[in-house]
């Protein structure tokens, strides 16, 4: 009984059938004695157990042909997955704790496996801009966001998440030969355009005592529109706030670029409806405070 093998030197013994009986084609170092089947290779024994009772055949492996060479087994093709160069970036975002940075998280290990402590930290450049180069599989169904890391006592802990829904990259249609990475451009931070956004963000920090809105209310994304106005409107209509009056001073602030989303056609209903029915609020609630100023003899100065 011969059988194939990329080892031309070895003798196999297996299990036959317990009533067999013991035949070996040559001399094995078993002598049929022993309830165990061995491979021999050159230098080395390997026992492979056999449960007792059970007999021995022992075969000669070598070529497919007489005196021919030994055929090699076939070897799993393995074929790895094709990387895509993506860079992350986040075009402005004011960082007022040194200790505090951007990260990605998202589905897949390279991302963290949307564990926070894993997550990609991006690099701080010029103009309070951040980014990050990496090589992800070119498959499609990546979910990710944008956070807020810090380290605390040697971990890398969450200090906020990106609002809204998760974020989705589709690599599996993109370009598989160019040379230049993928920029995924991910706006975080209220950005209008009658303000800049630091003395936005500060006249908000110094009413309410929080960080900077999340979301951008002038970005082409519907759903970052609803996410900007959904913060705004959370931030500035919330009467549990025990500074409620004058985070809507603060939110008056954004007033113009709440406006401009009621009004943009490229916005969804939803963001529409939702900038629009928050920057009334803000506008009414700044109206009753001039009148509470007013009525208490201290006039209120817009601006």
């Amino acid at each position: 009984m011969r059988l194939l093998s990329a080892a031309p030197t070895s003798i196999l013994c297996m299990p036959s059938h317990p009533k067999a009986p013991l035949k070996c084609s040559q001399t094995c170092t078993c002598g049929g004695s022993m309830r165990r089947a061995h491979m021999h290779f050159t230098g080395k024994t390997h026992a492979l157990l056999v449960p007792s009772g059970a007999r021995v055949i022992c075969a000669q492996a070598s070529g497919a042909l007489e005196g021919g060479p030994p055929l090699p087994l076939p070897r799993r093709q393995f074929t790895p997955k094709p990387l895509r160069h993506v860079r992350f970036i986040v075009p402005h975002y004011v960082m007022r704790d040194p200790g505090q940075v951007l990260a990605v998280v998202g589905s897949w290990k390279e991302l963290g496996s949307w564990n926070p402590s894993k997550a990609e930290q991006l690099e701080r450049m010029p103009e309070d801009a951040w980014s990050t180069d990496l090589f992800l599989p070119a498959e499609d169904g990546l979910e990710f966001k944008v956070i807020l890391v810090r380290e605390n006592q040697g971990c890398i802990e969450c200090v906020r998440w990106e609002p809204g829904r998760n974020r989705v990259l589709d690599l599996k249609h993109s370009a598989q030969e160019c040379q230049e990475p993928l920029d995924v451009t991910c706006w975080w931070g209220i950005k209008p355009k009658d303000s800049s956004p630091s003395d936005l963000d500060a006249a908000i920090v110094a009413a309410v005592g929080v960080e900077p809105l999340v979301g951008l209310l002038d970005s082409p994304q519907p759903h970052e529109q609803e996410a900007a106005a959904a913060a705004m409107c959370k931030l500035a209509c919330s009467k549990s706030s025990k500074r409620f009056w004058r985070g809507e001073i603060a939110a008056a602030g954004a007033l113009p670029g709440l406006q401009r989303v009621a009004d943009s056609f490229k916005a969804t209903h939803a963001a529409r409806e939702y900038a629009s029915r928050t920057a009334s609020k803000v506008q009414d609630a700044a109206r009753e405070l001039e009148k509470r100023e007013k009525r208490s003899g201290r006039r209120w100065k817009k601006g």
